[in-house]
């Protein structure tokens, strides 16, 4: 008879963190009970590293990262209680250094779900609130690159006539610079509460490249994957200003009720460090001038791009008359191994892609590789038809070329899948 799995599994004799030989029996665990669903993820995987990951979302997760997952659980007498454990204690104070907080919480659910709990512990309904972040070019930024004053007076404007309780700013689309401290006036000016979502612009207000609105806004948001590169969630932060900190640390449950693990908070908590490191910095500052390179390039080919000056740094393409629909352009761009967004509604025309930096500034791209990859990207769409079909010559050059860029720069600490069975 043979030995139960973790009888015969045992830890590395290299490995120095016990979680190594727990990790192990989980994946053999995987394998051999469901291995449909462990070739999938394994599938996933391989379709990651050999992607051109352009969408604005696209974000690495560092392996420790996600090696929190090795099955932190709370108990399920303490699944809505306002006591930390010592993993989410750990991550707020994390938080609360990071963003120069006076109270934090980091939270397993989504920014949504964050920011309606926020307005719960104020006694707000969110559908009451005034939500001005994807209000793209409906006063919220006049045009992206609009001037900040007649951004701000439209806000105003707006704000005096609808007399919200509530104020929901920044978020993806916003400008890459926003006047916290005016948006605090104007909605002290109609008595509502500001909520700021910094999603967007958390890795450069972690390095502070960029103002944060903490001690301005009553609340700020922030999701941990996009620019945090943690698991998906939000964090709460607020200051001792006004007495917001109370409010949010007598109402808000450390998890929300029904969640019962843990391993999403520890994953934030270990990204929150990396947030205080070098390479971090580094690749943040570099997510900003890969984009700018980006663009700068596609406009010398001829490409109608707009700058990147969102507040996540996305370059909007539009691509020729000819097509009448994203899917069409999203679709070729998808045959040569390159993936891209659909750009935000009110920004460009049906047809206009969104690219995003941050996975290839993670990946190390520099000055002749961004130029390399505008190139690619202007001879699929000047060569594709107008319903996403394209030659295979101009196919295949471009998808060997897209194999070679990735091969030459992998993703940062991650084992390929071809070396898989080596480790």
């Amino acid at each position: 008879m043979s030995l139960p799995i973790t009888a015969r599994i045992t830890r590395p004799a290299n490995a120095s963190s016990p979680l190594t030989g727990f990790l192990a029996v989980g994946a053999e665990l995987l394998a051999g009970e469901d291995p449909q669903l462990h070739g999938a993820m394994q599938a996933e995987h391989a379709d990651r590293e050999s992607t051109l990951s352009l969408t604005p979302d696209a974000a690495f997760v560092e392996p420790s990262v996600l090696a929190c997952s090795a099955g932190v659980t709370r108990p399920s007498d303490q699944l809505a209680t306002e006591v930390p454990v010592r993993v989410e204690r750990l991550a707020a104070d994390r938080a609360r250094e990071v963003f120069g907080a006076d109270y934090a919480n980091v939270l397993p659910g989504s920014v949504p779900a964050a920011v309606t709990g926020v307005l719960d512990a104020f006694g707000h309904d969110v559908r009451a609130a005034l939500d001005l972040r994807e209000a793209v070019g409906a006063g919220h930024d006049a045009g992206v690159a609009g001037h900040q004053q007649a951004r701000h007076r439209a806000v105003a404007d707006l704000v005096d006539a609808v007399r919200p309780p509530a104020l929901l700013c920044g978020g993806p689309y916003a400008p890459a610079t926003m006047d916290y401290e005016r948006l605090r006036a104007i909605a002290d000016g109609a008595g509502a509460l500001l909520i700021a979502d910094v999603t967007a612009t958390a890795g450069e207000i972690a390095i502070g490249e960029v103002q944060s609105p903490v001690g301005h806004a009553h609340v700020t948001v922030v999701g941990t994957d996009r620019r945090l590169f943690g698991p998906r969630g939000a964090i709460v932060l607020t200051s001792s200003r006004d007495g917001t900190a109370e409010a949010c640390a007598g109402t808000l449950t450390w998890s929300w009720p029904g969640s019962g693990e843990l391993s999403a908070v520890a994953g934030k908590a270990r990204a929150l460090d990396l947030a205080t490191t070098r390479p971090f910095r580094e690749t943040t500052v570099r997510i900003r001038s890969t984009a700018a390179a980006l663009s700068d390039e596609l406009a010398k080919l001829g490409g109608r791009v707009s700058p990147a000056e969102l507040a996540d740094h996305t370059i909007v393409l539009e691509p020729p008359d000819r097509f009448e629909h994203v899917d069409a352009v999203i679709d070729v761009f998808g045959k040569v191994g390159v993936s891209v967004g659909a750009a935000p509604k009110g920004v460009a025309g049906s047809a206009a892609v969104a690219l995003g930096s941050t996975a290839l500034a993670q990946r190390g791209f520099g000055p002749s590789e961004i130029r390399e990859i505008a190139e690619l990207l202007d001879a699929v769409i000047s060569a594709a038809r107008p319903d996403g079909s394209l030659d295979e010559s101009v196919r295949g050059s471009v998808a060997e070329s897209v194999r070679r860029l990735l091969s030459q720069f992998p993703i940062p600490s991650y084992v390929p899948v071809s070396k898989w069975e080596a480790c």
